[in-house]
């Protein structure tokens, strides 16, 4: 009897629990709003306007299954529904506003949305984690995707963005894994961090015109995104943002983009080939590490800074295309990396004009100054600037300058453009202001020859770190090193030199290096400036070309001391070493002969031989067999081109032609001892 009641009673107990188990639900969650949770499953809310709380979370959160509100709520509250892991599907009203953070955060059962077409706002990570959820069309009128709006949604096929939207956020799809396809309305400027990191099934992601910013790892193991068409708007492009897209066979870098980042590319296997533009300026750490299918890999900026560490680390197929003498070769060289030229770097001159009695400029589309001519460049000042001032990146100066003048390189909110400047032996002095403000001016060698730096000359150029001073310079101006505030050393070899008030004002990482009992020792001592005494030794010999290249003079001096000086002049021979085309320049060899004294090196250096599209060339016919005296005296051609056919060239045939630079004459031919008197040609007897 007494184990009959037992069973009994707990009969009643286990029907009781069951009840209570599935028993309904309900309360209030806002000032107007009611909810209603029913044994099946159905949760209904009821009202107007704001849900404020989510009384649910603690009463049946596991037992909902579905979620119905009709019309009249205006917003859901943050986490509504977060951690509802068996509910599977939602109907919003149109009447729905907004939906707060994480509102649906972990609904790993949700298959289904219908949205709000009134929604103009979703909280961050409002989908987070709905693991089942497969598609959903955003309405129109909705503004932003937040952050992590769909992270690690893997079911998801398919979301509409509506064209409404201006801004996605991140991690907004990071994870969704089956996501396939991916359309950016126009308006979007920016794909934020890791926004598609992870959608391993994303094969096309169709991208606005609008578009300027994709940030670090955007698209980072999109494994079947085998090509993405990025605007020419793209200015910026981060780290990882394309790492680990193992499909992508190819990839067009826009032409607003300045800088490949580091890893950009990384693990990218199926990337094949790849063309750097000439807007492209450098390349960072790892760029392409891990690319290993990676072969041709073309660069048009014949200046591109290349990072040393790593960038095609682990691609065992890659080769480099580029243009000769251009960094791309030098790092092809350095990194063992096989290395195609595409000949000499074309070059439009965008400006030009006069610096000076007998100086010209020219300002090319790749930035470069390049001075042609002789004698001292004009001075300009701060109300009349150089015409190239914050332009020019590099600058090349040529020999037979004399003095490079006031404000040539001064801007007056900082010249962060110029980068090298080459500064040749026939300078001797060197204006007030001339490379003031230049920040990123990191680097600067002053030749033997340089007598006088003006005042402020480098003033503000916060990026230089050690100047070597030879001596003959004798005169630097007051406040020449002003506020260089990552100067480390300066060596003022000149035992007399004078120095200006203030030179090195605001330099508190500055130690002065030169002779005991110097000048500049006395001046380090009084303006209580660490000093380093140099070693009375030779200083390392300086050579200095002849204008013509004909000679070279050789110079170095004891312990600073002018008067002590050894010098030595000997002769240069000259030979053709790439012989110019239509569209390419050519080269010739000067080499010094061996000086007598052993401190003196044998010296090389290179002259340039226009294209020959370049000069005003004198094509002679296919046929002609005998050049006769004195034809082409005093003509005033730079290049001559003799066919093979041509036999004899008489006396004096081309004397006098003093602006002739290249001669291509037969091997065969007789030519007359002084048939090119006068002449300063390079002759290339290839044919």
């Amino acid at each position: 009897m007494k184990k009959l009641f037992l069973l009994v009673f707990a009969g009643l107990v286990f029907a009781a629990l069951a009840s209570t188990a599935f028993a309904a639900y309900s309360g209030t969650c806002g000032d107007n709003a009611t909810w209603n949770l029913d044994d099946d499953g159905l949760l209904t809310i009821e009202g107007e306007g704001a849900v404020t709380n989510a009384e649910w979370r603690t009463k049946g959160r596991d037992s909902i299954r579905s979620v119905v509100i009709p019309e009249g709520i205006t917003s859901l509250c943050n986490y509504a529904f977060s951690s509802a892991q068996n509910l599977e599907t939602v109907q919003l009203p149109d009447s729905l506003e907004s939906i707060g953070k994480r509102a649906f955060y972990n609904c790993f059962s949700l298959e289904s949305v219908r949205m709000s077409t009134g929604l103009a706002a979703l909280g961050e990570g409002a989908f987070y984690q709905c693991e089942s959820l497969k598609e959903i069309a955003l309405p129109d009128g909705l503004a932003a995707i937040p952050d992590n709006a769909f992270v690690y949604c893997s079911s998801l096929q398919r979301v509409g963005i509506p064209a409404s939207v201006q801004s996605i956020g991140e991690y907004a799809f990071n994870g969704c894994s089956a996501l396939e396809e991916a359309t950016i309305p126009e308006g979007v400027t920016e794909i934020k961090i890791s926004a598609f990191d992870g959608c391993e099934s994303l094969r096309k992601a169709d991208l606005p015109d609008t578009l300027e910013r994709i940030e670090q790892s955007a698209f980072d193991g999109c494994e079947s995104l085998e090509q993405i068409d990025l605007p020419d708007g793209v200015s910026y492009i981060n780290g990882l943002a394309f790492a680990r897209c193992t499909s992508l066979k190819t990839f067009t870098i826009p032409k607003a983009l300045t800088d490949i980042s580091w890893e950009l590319f990384k693990g990218c296997t199926g990337l094949e080939s790849i063309a750097i533009p000439k807007t492209v300026t450098c390349i960072d750490e790892y760029a392409f590490s891990g690319c290993s299918n990676l072969g041709e890999v073309t660069v048009y900026n014949s200046r591109l800074d290349i990072s040393p560490t790593g960038v095609f680390e682990n691609c065992p197929k890659v080769r480099l295309k580029g243009y000769d003498q251009s960094t791309a070769q030098t790092y092809a060289d350095e990194q063992g990396i096989p290395f195609e030229s595409m000949g000499e770097a074309p070059y439009v001159v965008v400006e030009s004009g006069s610096c000076g009695t007998g100086l010209r400029w020219t300002l090319g589309d790749d930035d470069v100054l390049r001075v042609t001519g002789s004698g001292a460049m004009k001075d300009y000042t701060s109300s009349s600037l150089a015409p190239w001032a914050d332009i020019a990146i590099d600058v090349f100066l040529p020999e037979g300058l004399t003095r490079i003048g006031n404000a040539a390189f001064y801007y007056p909110y900082y010249n962060y453009a110029l980068q090298s400047v080459n500064i040749p032996t026939t300078v001797k002095s060197i204006g007030y202001f001339a490379f003031a403000s230049c920040r990123n001016l990191a680097k600067i060698e002053i030749p033997m020859g340089v007598e006088e730096i003006g005042a402020s000359a480098f003033s503000l150029a916060y990026a230089l770190k050690t100047v070597d001073l030879p001596e003959s310079v004798a005169v630097l101006g007051n406040s020449i090193f002003n506020s260089c505030r990552e100067l480390e050393s300066v060596t003022i070899r000149n035992r007399n030199a004078q120095i200006g008030s203030d030179a090195f004002k605001d330099c508190n990482k500055l130690t002065l290096r030169g002779h005991s009992g110097s000048t500049t020792q006395i001046y380090a001592e009084e303006q209580g400036i660490p000093f380093e005494a140099l070693p009375a030794d030779w200083s390392a010999p300086t050579y200095a070309w002849s204008e013509d290249l004909n000679a070279v003079t050789a110079t170095r001096y004891f312990d600073g001391d002018l008067a002590q000086l050894e010098t030595e002049t000997v002769e240069a021979t000259r030979v053709l070493s790439v012989a110019p085309t239509q569209t390419t320049a050519g080269q010739a060899l000067w080499t010094s002969v061996a000086f007598e004294n052993p401190a003196f090196e044998v010296q090389t250096t290179i002259q340039r031989i226009p294209a020959l599209n370049d000069m005003d060339v004198l094509y002679l016919p296919g046929d002609l067999q005998k050049i006769e005296a004195s034809t082409f005296e005093n003509l005033s051609c730079q290049a001559v081109i003799v066919p093979s056919s041509c036999v004899e060239i008489e006396s004096r045939a081309f004397a006098g032609c003093e602006a002739l630079l290249y001669v291509r004459l037969p091997q065969s031919a007789n030519v007359a001892q002084d048939a090119f008197e006068g002449c300063d040609a390079v002759f290339d007897y290839g044919e």
